[in-house]
């Protein structure tokens, strides 16, 4: 039954309660006179029936009785009208609201179930699209891993082959070239010549091939300026190279020494007015008097030292250092992937990457206070995983259980390949008689 025919249906059955309420209310009482239309007649017969009504309710108690009853049941009769026209507004009222409801209903479920069904597109949309990404940074992943190993295995070919090289009296350079039919030949050369070649005029061209732009690096160097303001004592810069951080420090008004191996390229760097002197790094801090430096800094060298000398170098810096006095060592970072593969396998004469916390240790072994590690020069954003992006810059995207897996994942490779290329550990000499 619908709502129409119910209300037709309501509707009627109240006119007949109306109608039948009427005449109840007409006939209850039974005593009551009827009037007479006649003008005159009428009125004298309607004046004798109201005179006699006292007499007819003495003599006739019955009817009387009869007479209130039939007004409480008339009023009850009412009453109760009343209140079933009451319940039945009421219930129209209640079942406009329902149907209301029912339609506000079905339009909101309309709109939910269109809503879901974007949702589920969104959600598949992008988790096939973080998939394809992670497919895609695991494959990258898998090819710098290999090319690492295979990097790292020519390596160990290379040295195994130059160490099974006698030592030649030829000049000290990486290859020595001899004339044949064919052209020139390449012959390794030592171990200990390959060493040599960093002293050589040759390794400055490599320098300029794979280091990067003098403008460049002095510009990541900089920031290390800062870190000798007020030392008392010259700054000796070991391994100062091109002299991009003496070029830094005479801006400053720091007075300081270079310490080089290449003789070239310690001799441009006097014709840059730079003190400037050619001589093994190690050997030349020992020569020092202790308590007369106010800073060492050496950049992109201690990798080239051997393990052995790590220590010994430390040591050596934190004797000749004054108090207050500043030890910076920049390297590369043993933690990125990329950098490993990037920048430390190209060049033959690295030796070991020094890991931060154990040059940390070495520090603060040595007497050093303050040591401090802050990591530089971030993986360019289009070197990254792509997919750790997608989940960095989307919002929008619900973390079920899988994405977030999926997301830590990403991280983590992240953090391991892509993890800063580079460090600089700086500690200070404690004044004299306090603790380190």
């Amino acid at each position: 039954m619908n709502q129409d025919e119910t209300t037709r249906r309501s509707e009627g059955n109240r006119a007949v309660v109306s109608n039948d309420l009427k005449a109840a209310n007409a006939t209850a009482d039974i005593l009551a006179p009827k009037p007479f239309a006649a003008p005159v007649v009428g009125h004298l017969i309607n004046l004798l029936r109201r005179a006699g009504q006292p007499f007819i309710r003495l003599f006739l108690p019955q009817l009387a009785r009869q007479q209130q009853f039939n007004a409480h049941v008339v009023r009850h009769m009412n009453e109760l009208q009343k209140t079933i026209e009451t319940i039945e507004d009421l219930r129209n009222k209640a079942a406009e609201e329902l149907s209301r409801l029912e339609e506000r209903f079905v339009e909101r479920s309309e709109v939910i179930d269109r809503r879901f069904s974007e949702k589920d597109a969104e959600k598949d949309a992008a988790f096939n699209a973080i998939s394809a990404r992670f497919n895609e940074a695991a494959k990258a992943h898998d090819e710098i891993g290999g090319q690492i190993g295979e990097l790292m295995s020519l390596r160990s070919l290379l040295r195994k082959a130059l160490e099974s090289v006698p030592a030649s009296n030829e000049p000290s350079r990486i290859t020595k070239r001899t004339g044949t039919s064919k052209g020139a030949e390449i012959e390794p050369a030592s171990w200990s010549q390959l060493t040599e070649w960093m002293k050589d005029e040759d390794y400055r061209s490599f320098q300029d091939r794979f280091r990067g732009n003098p403008e460049v690096i002095a510009e990541r160097m900089r920031e290390h300026v800062g870190r000798f303001d007020g030392v008392e004592g010259r700054v000796a810069d070991l391994g100062c190279g091109r002299g991009e951080f003496l070029d830094l420090l005479a801006e400053a008004g720091i007075d300081a020494i270079g310490i080089e191996m290449n003789a070239t390229e310690a001799e441009e760097c006097r014709h840059r007015g730079h003190d400037a002197v050619v001589s093994d790094l190690l050997e030349w801090l020992s020569e020092q008097k202790d308590d007369s430096l106010g800073g060492v800094f050496m950049a992109q060298v201690i990798e080239h030292l051997e393990p052995t000398d790590w220590q010994r170098f430390v040591e050596l810096a934190a004797a000749k250092l004054k108090a207050g006095g500043q030890l910076v060592v920049e390297t590369i970072n043993p933690g990125s992937l990329y950098a490993l593969a990037r920048a430390y396998v190209v060049d033959p004469t690295h030796i070991r990457p020094v890991h931060p916390e154990l040059l940390s240790f070495l520090a603060r072994r040595s007497g050093l206070c303050a040591v401090e590690v802050q990591f530089q020069a971030p993986v360019p954003d289009e070197e990254r995983p792509t997919g750790l992006a997608f989940f960095q810059g989307n919002t929008s995207v619900e973390m079920s259980e899988e994405l977030a897996a999926i997301r830590e994942a990403m991280v983590r490779l992240d953090h391991i390949c892509c993890a800063p290329q580079e460090y600089t550990l700086q500690a200070t000499r404690p004044p004299l008689g306090e603790p380190a």
